[in-house]
């Protein structure tokens, strides 16, 4: 069972212009958990913990979480 916050890997993977912040824990077969407003990635913590013994689980933060942005910058003219 993943406890602490040090046991989940937390990196960032850009797609369509997007920096997407993603944690994600354990082993096996791939279960994807999405949150919904205003909550982030933590809000799975627990469930994860308790999976990734038997699971790769894994929780983006969606646009318009705090770590996750628009890669574009927009241009001084």
């Amino acid at each position: 069972m993943v406890g602490p916050m040090n046991d989940f890997q937390h990196e960032v993977v850009e797609a369509n212009g997007i920096a997407i912040h993603v944690a994600s824990a354990g082993r096996g077969s791939p279960l994807l958990f999405l949150h919904g407003f205003p909550h982030t990635w933590f809000v799975w913590r627990n469930v994860m913990g308790a999976l990734a013994s038997e699971h790769h689980v894994i929780a983006p933060d969606l646009r318009g979480s705090p770590k996750t942005h628009s890669c574009f910058r927009r241009s001084s003219a």
